[in-house]
């Protein structure tokens, strides 16, 4: 919504077109009560680049990526996980920002090449209408 190109990973096609209904059908309730144009909605929709784990593309488009933000559920292995597939390919500078609220950032970061690049974060319901969001930094955190 706001110009920015988002890579929408996910398991399988059938995830990512939930993810990207989701948006969809935000974005059409401010098409419709008049917040957003019909051209930002055209440009909102079009910045969405959906991406499988099994497509080989995700790599070359995440070697480009100045933020990842992780939101599967609360496994601390899953979450290692990813943030190792993403450490592999995403460049140094890149912020991952993983999306819980019962396992401590730390954790998650142990063990991960750049752990200073490491950031929970906290989204606050609604999340379309509230944009509020909390940043959850570790000890090892990099300002």
């Amino acid at each position: 919504e706001k110009g920015i190109h988002v890579l929408l990973k996910d398991r399988n096609d059938e995830a990512i077109e939930r993810g990207q209904k989701y948006m969809r059908d935000n974005w059409d309730k401010k098409l419709k009560r008049k917040r957003m144009t019909q051209f930002k909605h055209n440009l909102a929709t079009s910045n969405v680049t959906g991406l499988t784990d099994e497509s080989p593309a995700w790599q070359k488009h995440f070697a480009n990526t100045d933020l990842v933000i992780e939101a599967v559920f609360e496994d601390l292995n899953l979450k290692r996980k990813i943030v190792a597939d993403v450490e592999a390919v995403a460049p140094e500078h890149c912020i991952f920002a993983t999306n819980t609220s019962a396992i401590p950032i730390a954790d998650i970061a142990k063990g991960a090449k750049r752990p200073e690049n490491i950031i929970g974060m906290h989204y606050f319901s609604p999340v379309p209408s509230m944009p509020l969001l909390e940043i959850i930094p570790h000890d090892g955190t990099s300002n």
